[in-house]
């Protein structure tokens, strides 16, 4: 079935990023209203919502939750792309980002966002690496002493990356 999905990124393109995946994403985003004729022969253009995935059109609640901003840089023309949405999420977010990883400007930052599934209380971490992207989870731990009256938090993360 998929958990409802908000997801949070902000990524830069590199400059030499061809025009028709830079069309793709406005698409995705639902800043183009045509779909591309050509799509590129990879497993996310397979997948139920590639389509919508950075829009706010599967939102349950209706509120508007989309900010998807595109923005030339001045200094080299490259592209930043900022994107918050909500969708149920059925792997396109890893199939995404397999599929964009060629195009990331990998001297921007490394930090690109985060996932936040509704089955869990606490986000997943999406890096940028030499490796490919990461996907880190926080885990915490609560350790309880009645006696003593006291909570103790054990935080964590640990990498959830999956290969395609």
């Amino acid at each position: 079935m998929g958990d409802f999905t908000e997801l949070n990124i902000r990524l830069k393109l590199k400059v030499d990023t061809p025009e028709n995946i830079v069309e793709i994403l406005k698409y995705m985003a639902s800043l183009r209203s045509q779909e591309p004729t050509v799509l590129p022969e990879h497993s996310l253009f397979k997948a139920l919502q590639w389509d919508t995935m950075l829009s706010s059109y599967n939102d349950p609640s209706g509120a508007p939750v989309k900010v998807s901003i595109f923005e030339k840089d001045k200094s080299d023309e490259s592209l930043f792309m900022f994107v918050r949405s909500v969708y149920k999420d059925r792997g396109e977010a890893e199939l995404f980002f397999d599929w964009i990883y060629p195009y990331i400007d990998a001297l921007w930052i490394e930090f690109l966002g985060y996932i936040k599934y509704d089955s869990n209380d606490h986000p997943q971490l999406i890096y940028y690496t030499d490796e490919g992207i990461r996907f880190m989870a926080i885990n915490r731990e609560e350790v309880e002493n009645i006696g003593r009256r006291e909570i103790t938090f054990s935080w964590g993360i640990a990498d959830v990356s999956q290969k395609l």
